[in-house]
């Protein structure tokens, strides 16, 4: 546990507004990098198998490795004069919920369909980068028109966040 105090320490020290609320441990989980593999080059690395931990930056949970850019992705945004609030981490069963949503309750919906066939489009479990904290689903960001979504588009790569073109509320540190 002397890890955990040592993380939160570390996580507390690097923002300098209280933005970082509560941090705690789930499962691994590992979806597939840009390259296929399972890094996120460098931006919030997930180590196969490893717990993930999280935290919550102004009320959206995310990947505790990334919080220092989320933190300062969200201060910059309210400079500018934009709110950005949403939804990062996932669990796989919220996952798997959220595919019998936005696809269906078969099998095939939920496991097996493209993501492209739901609606909205919608990862399959396990293949998620919500599900393990590294994207945020934007709740101000539904249209390309909206403010959030250009601040974004000009400003998030700056904090190592992409776009998923067909989605404009969804940004990771991957763009999938």
């Amino acid at each position: 546990m002397r890890w955990f105090a040592a993380l939160a320490a570390v996580a507390l020290g690097a923002l300098a507004a209280p933005l970082l609320l509560v941090v705690l441990v789930v499962g691994g989980g590992t979806p597939a990098g840009p390259d296929g593999g399972t890094g996120t080059g460098g931006r919030g690395v997930v180590v196969p198998g490893e717990p993930i931990v999280l935290a919550s930056v102004d009320g959206i949970t995310v990947n505790a490795r990334i919080t220092g850019q989320v933190a300062a992705m969200v201060t910059a945004a309210g400079a500018g004069g934009v709110r950005l609030t949403g939804g990062g981490y996932r669990s796989p069963a919220a996952q798997i919920e959220t595919r019998r949503a936005n696809c269906g309750s078969s099998y095939y919906a939920i496991y097996e369909m493209p993501p492209s066939a739901c609606r909205p489009p919608t990862a399959r479990p396990g293949s998620s980068q919500h599900e393990v904290g590294l994207a945020i689903d934007f709740a101000n960001c539904q249209s390309r028109g909206s403010a959030c979504y250009r601040w974004l588009a000009a400003n998030a790569s700056k904090f190592s966040f992409y776009n998923l073109p067909s989605e404009p509320w969804h940004w990771s540190t991957t763009g999938r």
